[in-house]
């Protein structure tokens, strides 16, 4: 015989599965909300750049006299705000999508990695020939983009030879070219700050707007975490794991990214203040927000492990990577950023993010 089931029972049944829904809620989807797309926007993307313009604008104010009174002393006063100006970068980079990829500007401002020595090689070129007509009516817009930002500047302010002939050179094209690209480094993060003002944002924080780049929430999300994902690739792959190598007698000190100006350190520590402010403003509210607190803490400590680390390094790095205890240190480093990228990969399918391709993925 068939029992029927009346009301009396099926209360208990549709209690118990609504408390196995709230007890695990690991199998719901996650939510970034639009209102923290928009507080990403408007706390971290439009401030950080915004700080980087200016401090170009520092740093094109500090060239302006550079030929009426060619010094070492001169070089020497533009270098910290060149070190400012990269600081600022590496801060924006947990955001290299966008505009800042519209006319190669990520090559232009910043061509790095440069496997083929291609800076070297160009600027000594063009040192030589030295053709003060063709920079000052061409400038750098339609320029190499290994000529046209802050590896050639950084070569021109800190390399004893480029020093050298900045200062002997009386024709003076050396003090105009870099008078030159930090000009050029102004108008990039202007156009830059331009779009995202202009254009960008509305699109990203309203992803209905007609012809917006993104048609539905997930688009946004997916934008958000494809541009910590790169970073994350490349500090692991690039940033690391090329000048550690495999091993601490075959470490490579002299690829560590702008290694000359002794900055590696600190791009590194500002990489690690725009994924934590940016996963801060993000990912922690909407954990919090579906109870898994838990998920949040495991990047939280990540990313504190990851800071203490930091701190813990010597500077110049370029100069202690060779030895044992520091090569050690920075390779517990790297796994450290390996763990953060995999604890996040592992949360996308469910906050509905599709990683789009990275190029630094498997390099």
């Amino acid at each position: 015989m068939v029992k029927k089931c009346t009301s009396s029972h099926l209360i208990p049944i549709i209690f118990a599965a609504l408390t196995w829904f709230i007890i695990i809620p690991s199998h719901a989807n996650l939510l970034v909300s639009n209102n923290e797309v928009k507080a990403w926007v408007d706390q971290y993307v439009l401030p950080s750049y915004k700080n980087l313009h200016q401090a170009n604008l520092h740093l094109q104010t500090h060239a302006g006299g550079l030929c009426d009174a060619k010094s070492l002393h001169q070089l020497d006063k533009m270098q910290p705000h060149f070190s400012k100006a990269l600081e600022a970068m590496a801060y924006s980079q947990a955001i290299d999508g966008g505009p800042m990829q519209d006319e190669l500007r990520n090559f232009q401002l910043y061509f790095w990695p440069d496997r083929n020595n291609l800076v070297n090689k160009q600027l000594a070129k063009l040192i030589d020939e030295s053709n003060l007509q063709v920079l000052q009516e061409l400038g750098l817009e339609h320029a190499s983009v290994a000529l046209a930002g802050y590896p050639a500047l950084e070569r021109l302010l800190f390399e004893p030879y480029y020093r050298q002939t900045v200062i002997q050179d009386q024709e003076k094209f050396g003090c105009y070219y870099i008078v030159t690209i930090t000009n050029n480094l102004v108008r990039i993060t202007a156009a830059i700050n331009e779009d995202w003002s202009a254009k960008w944002r509305a699109q990203l924080v309203g992803p209905s707007v007609s012809n917006s780049r993104f048609k539905k929430p997930a688009d946004q999300v997916s934008f958000i975490f494809s541009n910590i994902d790169v970073l994350l690739t490349k500090i692991i792959t690039k940033k690391l794991a090329k000048p550690l190598a495999s091993k601490v007698t075959k470490a490579k000190p002299k690829r560590l990214e702008s290694w000359r100006s002794s900055n590696s350190l600190i791009m590194l520590k500002a990489n690690a203040r725009g994924l934590t402010d940016s996963l801060n403003i993000t990912l922690k509210p909407a954990l919090i927000r579906a109870g898994e607190t838990p998920h949040w803490h495991q990047i939280s400590n990540h990313l504190s492990l990851i800071q203490q680390k930091l701190d813990q390094l010597p500077r110049p790095l370029v100069t202690h990577l060779s030895e044992p205890q520091h090569w050690l240190a920075v390779n517990a480093l790297q796994e450290q950023f390996i763990q953060l990228q995999a604890k996040l990969r592992e949360l996308y399918p469910r906050l509905n993010v599709h990683l789009g391709f990275n190029a630094y993925d498997g390099d």
